[in-house]
């Protein structure tokens, strides 16, 4: 990798020699920055994401279907 970047553009940055280094270590450079994000989050923030999750979900929508049906059949 190194010596292909090298005969593209003749030198290696700092930026592009870290790239290297990692692929070498087989390491991540990135970071999940959903972590950080999950952890500032509110009590309130955190109970809305999980009832939207299951709002939205099949098992929620065939729990309506099964209620409307029920309902029609007594009522």
């Amino acid at each position: 990798m190194q010596d292909v970047i090298k005969a593209d553009k003749g030198k290696l940055s700092e930026w592009e020699q870290e790239v290297v280094e990692s692929l070498k270590k087989q390491e991540l450079l990135s970071e999940n920055i959903n972590d950080e994000h999950d952890k500032s989050l509110t009590l309130g923030e955190r109970v809305a994401d999980k009832l939207a999750g299951f709002g939205g979900s099949r098992r929620f929508i065939g729990m309506l279907f099964l209620w409307m049906i029920i309902n029609s059949i007594f009522l």
